[in-house]
């Protein structure tokens, strides 16, 4: 045999994520249980940079490369032509405030 058996290298590129795993549900289970929820996810940071440390990846391959200038472009006007098309909608159905008080009530509290 030339070589380790095809199980054994399986088991070997699986070790990493499957580790990583167990510990990102541990992490985020324990913050869950106490109290921290709001923050839970914040933990899962340090837990990409060592993992990707220990598995030498290189910046392109996790995906940290700069994009075309036409995604990032294609990225910015997306929301804004959905939301100005959303505006002009309400503003011909008439569901606009238009420089006096609105139609519909206050959500603050009365003293």
């Amino acid at each position: 045999m030339s070589g380790p058996e095809p199980q054994a290298q399986t088991r070997a590129l699986l070790a990493w994520p499957i580790a990583g795993l167990v510990l990102a549900i541990g992490i985020t289970t324990t913050m869950d249980a106490t109290g921290l929820s709001m923050f839970s996810a914040l933990a899962l940071t340090p837990l990409l940079g060592l993992l990707w440390l220990l598995q030498r990846f290189t910046r392109a391959q996790v995906g940290l490369v700069w994009g075309q200038a036409r995604d990032y472009g294609l990225a910015i006007l997306y929301p804004i032509l959905v939301l100005g098309l959303v505006l002009l909608i309400a503003w011909l159905a008439g569901a606009t405030a238009s420089g006096t008080r609105s139609p519909t009530p206050s959500l603050a509290r009365a003293p």
